[in-house]
């Protein structure tokens, strides 16, 4: 953004001199502004707004770049995308804008660099110059850092970089400010020594600058999935038909999909009652074991710990469980066993669930036998036995008479 597009000029009074309107942000206050070939005739600072060839308008004295190591190499801006984790530096042109030869030495020059110690996705860091002698005694101009996605971040001051240069004869050379430079206090500066005195003309003007270091807010999230297959199947799934006695396999995958370290993750398996544990078989699979075997405590209380996890970094755990016979006892419908894994990476709790659907059919129901009617039974009992036996008899004998009574007749 150009800063010399943000404000207007006045039309100044006996001195003839343009004003700058009151800038909506960024830098002020309003002022007079000169050039170089009509400086100031009085002590102000950075109001020269042409024909600077350090930094062009000077109301845009505050800028800043990524830091690379090389100042040649910089693109200063007014406003920058930070990235996580690298450093830029801030710069402030100070210059007395009082002719050369006149004598104007601006008095108490101090400066001054506001940096939020918030965090934010936009952070405006200020630069501010006071002089006890100057008019205004006090400018100020500002610079943006925004993060590209809206990511929350922290400007923090790299210790031992702020710095003041200036150049005599020719030769560059650097003064060492403390960290009052960020507090209320500010750092004096000045042109042989630190001592406030800075004389009128841009050969003895100077830059503050610093260097901050960008650290994005750090996130905890995870994420964690589980499948299930029969033991011998190549395809792992969320869900799986099993039969009693079936032994299945369980597969965990624990992501950290964060920006803060997770220690000490935790994953706790909580099986169905129709299904145990295979013991021994719990392996995890991570950056520094391939597969190591660990306790059986996954399905208790306190699960087991898979150790520390950076940003991205992973694992996957590996277990047996067996499906209980009990399951298959009789009964009316198909069952649905459910096991449910959770992680915690010390930040936040998250589960899955998968499913091991049970094929049970109905038990037949025996057929119980009914009464036989009395009334419509043959009588088969002992007395009917003999009275038989008795008929028979009489039959007999009947017979015999007969026999013998033809034979008289016939004699």
């Amino acid at each position: 953004m150009n800063k010399s597009l943000k404000s207007g000029a006045l039309l100044a009074s006996a001195a003839a001199v343009a004003f700058l309107s009151v800038p909506t942000f960024a830098y002020g206050p309003a002022r007079a502004e000169f050039t170089m070939e009509t400086p100031a005739t009085y002590v102000t600072f950075n109001s020269i707004v042409d024909n600077n060839k350090e930094v062009g308008n000077e109301f845009n004295f505050f800028s800043t770049s990524l830091y690379t190591g090389n100042y040649a190499d910089n693109s200063w801006k007014d406003e920058i995308t930070v990235e996580d984790g690298k450093e830029y530096i801030l710069r402030m042109y100070v210059h007395n804008n009082a002719y050369s030869g006149s004598g104007l030495v601006a008095e108490d020059t101090t400066a001054y660099v506001i940096l939020p110690t918030t965090s934010a996705s936009e952070l405006t860091v200020s630069g501010k110059i006071y002089s006890s002698n100057a008019n205004p005694q006090k400018v100020w101009d500002s610079a943006t850092f925004k993060s590209k996605n809206g990511e929350k971040f922290n400007l923090a001051y790299v210790d031992g970089t702020a710095e003041y240069y200036n150049t005599k004869n020719g030769e560059l050379r650097k003064f060492t400010l403390g960290k009052e430079l960020l507090s209320s206090t500010g750092a004096l500066l000045g042109y042989d020594t630190m001592d406030g005195k800075i004389p009128g003309c841009i050969e003895y003007s100077g830059y503050v600058t610093l260097r901050v270091k960008a650290q994005f807010e750090q996130t905890a999230d995870l994420d964690i999935t589980q499948e299930v297959r029969v033991k011998g199947s190549d395809t792992w799934a969320e869900s799986t038909a099993a039969n009693c006695g079936d032994t299945v396999e369980y597969r965990i995958h624990y992501k950290n999909t964060g920006t803060a370290i997770q220690k000490d993750v935790l994953i706790r398996e909580t099986l169905p009652s129709g299904q145990t544990l295979v013991p021994g078989t719990t392996q995890v699979y991570n950056q520094g074991n391939d597969g190591v075997i660990v306790s059986d405590n996954i399905t208790s209380e306190s699960g087991i710990n898979i150790g520390n996890y950076a940003a991205g970094g992973g694992a996957w755990i590996y277990f047996e469980a067996t499906v209980n016979s009990d399951v298959c006892e009789c009964g009316d419908a198909d069952v649905i066993q459910r096991a449910k894994v959770e992680a915690n990476g010390g930040y936040q709790t998250e589960s899955d669930e998968t499913d091991v659907n049970i094929d049970i059919k109905a038990c037949e129901t025996p057929v119980t036998p009914v009464d036989p009617t009395p009334e419509k039974m043959p009588t088969t009992g002992p007395a009917d036995v003999v009275t038989g036996v008795v008929a028979a008899t009489a039959l007999t004998t009947a017979t015999g008479y007969f026999v013998a009574s033809r034979k008289k007749l016939n004699r």
